[in-house]
């Protein structure tokens, strides 16, 4: 339903690589133009969105007549006049900073940004714990050295400066805005729970998906397949899954296979690790794909094994698409499973919870594992769906304005 008064709004992005937030990202901008609004995305650092969307995208905000993106490549760590000097020229009612971790952009740029536009508001994307304050010791020994934890309080200082500037804080899950509340004191007032929502319509069960996308990889259509979709780094720990799934694997009395789609940093690493545990025959890797809907199928089981997240987008995904996901249980992931109706929470690094959980899944019976599919998918429709979550999101940055 189109909003009454008309908003320029525009994202300013200090993205890194290509991931959840970055999609959430140009699903929300869409939805706030189906809502009669003009929006743009600003690119501060790796130009991500032109490379996935094109340079000459209609959503991207070009800062010269040649077309360049606003300061793409541009180092981040710029002062208050940098930023004042290059917000000032961006023409907007709204700006909203994507915040993919929790010291993206920094607070000279939210201290412009304050400046610069009528209504301010970040998105924070990710959790970051505050760790344990240290034990203070005012005496020197040889177990316990002086030592006052200065640096817990300097990093307690600077994650709440960043409460200060902007007018409210939107969070991708409740354990986001606990841990802010919780850690950093940010006022309760200047924050708003919004869950992410995915298109259930296009990730939704597709036999024709599954079949093509199984033929493609080799994978018989009577293969038990585990599955995982994401970037390869340590976060989302695939190290573990991966030795959890030689344990089973090679006691499994069916064909087992795992299947990681996706790329990063930790590509080679793993893969020399399917090596060592000799289980080359049962894992496949394959690229990044820009259409998720077509893979998902292909799994029986999606799994989660990262050390941390806010809310994770394939989670979502993959239970649209009717996939049952076995995930730790950090961060924002038991409020998408938030009973054993859709999937399975493990212990974080607990190598054997996830091998029995694997184990047990892989043998349920067809009907049992059809049953589990049609809950997923309920999960998603029901709580997840874009249409509700982004029509949330959009009418709470209305009433801000």
């Amino acid at each position: 339903m189109p909003f009454d008064n008309q908003l320029s709004i525009v994202f300013l992005t200090v993205a890194g690589p290509w991931s959840g937030a970055e999609v959430h990202t140009v699903s929300l901008a869409g939805v706030f133009e189906q809502r009669g609004h003009s929006v743009k995305i600003a690119e501060f650092g790796e130009p991500v969105y032109s490379e996935q969307l094109g340079a000459k995208h209609p959503l991207l905000f070009c800062a010269d007549k040649r077309g360049q993106c606003c300061e793409a490549r541009a180092p981040l760590k710029r002062s208050f006049r940098h930023w004042h000097q290059r917000l000032k020229t961006i023409q907007a009612d709204v700006a909203i900073l994507v915040k993919g971790n929790f010291y993206a952009g920094g607070a000279a740029m939210e201290a412009a940004a304050r400046i610069c536009f009528k209504t301010f508001i970040t998105i924070e994307h990710m959790r970051a714990p505050l760790p344990p304050r240290p034990e203070t010791h005012f005496f020197q020994s040889a177990k316990k050295p002086i030592g006052l934890g200065l640096w817990w309080y300097i990093t307690k200082l600077k994650g709440f400066t960043r409460s200060i500037f902007p007018h409210h804080s939107i969070c991708v899950s409740r354990a986001v805005a606990e841990t802010l509340t919780r850690d950093y004191h940010f006022p309760g007032t200047k924050l708003t729970v919004a869950y992410t929502g995915v298109d259930t319509e296009k990730l939704s069960p597709n036999r024709a998906h599954r079949q093509k996308t199984r033929k493609q990889l080799g994978i018989d259509d009577d293969t038990f397949v585990f599955g995982t979709l994401g970037r390869l780094s340590p976060m989302k720990n695939q190290v573990l899954l991966l030795e959890a799934f030689a344990c089973w694997c090679k006691q499994s009395p069916k064909p087992v296979k795992l299947l990681l789609v996706g790329d990063g940093p930790e590509e080679e690493k793993l893969k020399r690790l399917v090596e060592t545990l000799n289980i080359k025959d049962q894992v496949v890797f394959t690229a990044f794909t820009p259409h998720p809907e077509e893979v998902y199928p292909a799994f029986d089981t999606f799994c989660l094994t990262s050390t941390d997240e806010a809310l994770p987008i394939a989670l979502l995904e993959a239970l649209s698409c009717g996939v049952p996901a076995i995930a730790t249980n950090v961060g924002g992931v038991p409020e998408v499973i938030d009973s054993d109706d859709c999937g399975w929470l493990v212990e974080s690094n607990n190598i054997e919870d996830l091998y029995r959980t694997m184990k047990r899944v892989s043998s349920f019976t067809l009907d049992q594992l059809t049953a589990y599919r049609i809950l997923a998918r309920q999960r998603a429709v029901e709580n997840f769906n874009i249409d509700t979550c982004f029509t949330s999101f959009c009418q709470r940055v209305e009433s801000l304005t």
